[in-house]
């Protein structure tokens, strides 16, 4: 035999026809229908025993009406309306950066039950909150795409409302999932707003310092001006006595005690006109000690304040505390302490303001419970156990055919 017929012999020996895969796949048929079945009930099985369950919770992004009767002042009717949502872009931006160090302060704090520790730990992270914590926008990217003829202004306002979050927690129990996703969102709000009373306080704090000497430096020109009106006056008075003729008759009129020619006027009309300047600064004088007696009574407020604010870890306990706080200030200093009065009233307002915003404002939907689905899994392992046989098989059937060769 030429050795050109012998290597044709070898080429169609390493040839797999279609009548072989049919013939391979009849002869082991059974073995890999077996291993299908085989992974199918491990896929199963394994879906039962470590599927989850997955909670959504929907905080539904709400406005305030307190809000909108703050922009409908005339105060306010010339400025710009502005996201009166309870929250909005920035304030989430600034939150959820703050959240996972309060979290891992009140790990630190020990102020958690054992069964809630592994849970903050997680919301420790920051890119826990990327992971469960979606914000859902007005206008997503998409849809700025498709209303292209919107004024860019407008694109950015509507961009930036946020219509709500959704926080989804997994696990194996579903009153777990359910317990966690509830203790998420109760975080969330409250932590929200203890990060802002925090903020408030040290408005408040910086307000104090900051004001205090404002207020002082300007009292001490008003009292050098006051020296001055009041050597002036004495003056006049004076002059009045000396010529008592040069004034009588005179027509008296108001005018402008730093004006130049107000020397050149009557006597009366210059006395008139320091009087009344007098007067004026008299009254920025008691204006400016009655701003002095609010920022005392603040500051006052501010040191209570921090003492509550190490305390308590609960912003909304956190917020009724404070309010209890201005109560007993207000019983402190009396009800008819005009100067207590307005400053506390402020302070109430802002602390029953942010305690509304994220209680009232952030309306927590009634949450959905979803199951991984047994099928993927039951699909996969039985696709998986065929593929798995087959390879095996083919191996093998090579196996034997190269040492049958030999």
């Amino acid at each position: 035999m030429s050795l050109e017929k012998q290597e044709q012999m070898m080429i169609d020996e390493e040839e797999i026809s279609i009548r072989d895969i049919i013939q391979f796949f009849i002869l082991n048929g059974k073995k890999i229908a077996l291993f299908v079945v085989l992974g199918a009930f491990i896929g199963l099985i394994g879906s039962v025993l470590l599927g989850q369950y997955k909670v959504e919770t929907i905080l539904v992004n709400s406005k305030l009406s307190m809000l909108d009767s703050e922009q409908n002042t005339t105060q306010n009717i010339d400025k710009p309306k502005v996201n009166n949502h309870a929250l909005d872009f920035l304030t989430w931006r600034t939150l959820v950066k703050q959240l996972p160090t309060l979290a891992s302060r009140q790990i630190a704090q020990n102020t958690l039950v054992a069964e809630q520790i592994p849970l903050f730990k997680s919301m420790s992270e920051p890119k826990w909150w990327d992971k469960n914590v979606t914000v859902a926008y007005s206008l997503s990217k998409s849809d700025m795409k498709d209303f292209a003829v919107i004024s860019k202004d407008l694109q950015e306002n509507d961009a930036q409302t946020i219509l709500g979050l959704v926080v989804s927690q997994a696990s194996r129990d579903q009153a777990e999932a359910l317990k966690r996703s509830q203790e998420i969102t109760d975080f969330l709000r409250s932590g929200s707003i203890y990060l802002e009373l925090t903020s408030l306080l040290d408005k408040y704090d910086a307000e104090v310092l900051t004001s205090g000497t404002d207020i002082q430096n300007k009292r001490i020109d008003l009292q050098v001006k006051q020296a001055e009106l009041l050597k002036r006056i004495k003056n006049l008075e004076a002059l009045r006595v000396r010529y008592p003729q040069k004034s009588l008759g005179q027509e008296s009129q108001v005018l402008n005690v730093d004006d130049e020619k107000a020397k050149y006027m009557p006597l009366t009309t210059q006395l008139i006109a320091a009087h009344v300047e007098l007067n004026h600064t008299q009254e920025k004088i008691n204006q400016l000690d009655n701003l002095t007696q609010q920022l005392v009574i603040l500051g006052r407020f501010v040191g209570e304040g921090r003492h509550d604010l190490q305390m308590e870890s609960n912003g909304h306990q956190l917020a009724s505390k404070l309010n209890t706080r201005v109560s007993e200030l207000l019983k402190t200093y009396g009800q008819d302490n005009i100067n207590a009065l307005e400053i506390l009233s402020r302070v109430r307002n802002d602390v029953t303001l942010i305690d509304a915003r994220f209680m009232k404002g952030l309306i927590v939907n009634q949450p959905t419970i979803n199951k991984t689905s047994k099928l993927i899994p039951t699909l996969l392992g039985a696709l998986l156990g065929g593929f798995l046989m087959t390879v095996y098989l083919l191996i093998l059937a090579a196996w034997r055919r190269e040492g049958s060769n030999a």
